[in-house]
């Protein structure tokens, strides 16, 4: 039996890959990690500083492309209504690493069950379409681990947090330029990491040009490009809209998918 415990880069998966180890001492454990090509370079400093406290690998997987290039394969832009590359970079491939027998362990805590279910539902309709045993587990949920606690280990044990959560963000995903994400991210983005938000403005205004027709990220159609304009006229803009919201760490299963 193995243990394949998902590291997303996020405090919580990282917390998880140290209870996976300290729980199951003597059995096979994997600390799985999905690279998706557009991560920010203190992700890889962050699961560098695991691997040392852990003293145990991180195995990382990688179909060789990143977001962009998966677009450009499927003539369309991953956004919040089809975010295929959180399906694609991350569950497909976890999907096809996970073998017989296997226990998969997932960083989501109590105030995210309902993802917890749905990756539960999606695990066994996987097990049942390969004829495997698959077992998945929650410990976060399961032991009533709080935000607190895992705030204490990391201190205690002397990791540096990731910088985007030191920059306001509540994810580690993609840079910060996630393709789920609403006006009030994107904008947070922007005044944050400019460089970043001005590739995915990029990314948006090529993939459009290509396709013969505006695309963009958002649900309510506003590009980045107008985003930004709307900020550099007027700084201190607060955006809402229907499509905000906290992206959560991404592993492979966004609420917009079926």
């Amino acid at each position: 039996m193995r243990i394949v415990c998902t590291v997303s880069g996020g405090l919580a998966s990282g917390y998880v890959a140290m209870m996976a180890l300290r729980d199951n001492p003597g059995a096979e454990v994997v600390l799985y990690f999905n690279d998706t090509g557009w991560e920010h370079d203190d992700l890889y400093r962050f699961l560098g500083d695991l691997e040392q406290v852990l003293r145990h690998p991180i195995t990382t997987d990688s179909d060789g492309r990143n977001v962009e290039e998966l677009g450009y394969d499927n003539s369309a832009l991953p956004n919040d209504r089809t975010p295929f590359c959180s399906r694609e970079l991350k569950a497909a491939r976890l999907h096809r690493f996970v073998q017989d027998g296997d226990v998969i362990m997932f960083g989501i805590d109590a105030t995210e069950r309902h993802r917890a279910q749905r990756l539960a539902q999606r695990y066994r309709k996987l097990a049942y379409d390969r004829s495997i045993n698959l077992t998945l587990r929650f410990p976060l949920i399961e032991q009533n681990v709080t935000r607190a606690q895992i705030d204490a280990w990391y201190a205690s044990v002397g990791i540096r947090r990731p910088v985007l959560y030191d920059l306001g963000f509540k994810h580690n995903n993609c840079a910060g330029g996630c393709v789920r994400q609403g006006k009030r991210e994107w904008a947070h983005l922007y005044r944050t990491m400019p460089e970043v938000f001005a590739d995915r403005e990029r990314v948006e205004r090529e993939m459009s040009d290509y396709m013969g027709r505006t695309l963009s990220f958002m649900s309510s159609g506003l590009t980045l490009t107008a985003l930004r304009e709307q900020i550099d006229a007027q700084p201190t803009l607060e955006l809402l809209g229907d499509d905000d919201y906290s992206t959560p760490e991404c592993f492979g299963v966004c609420a917009t998918q079926q």
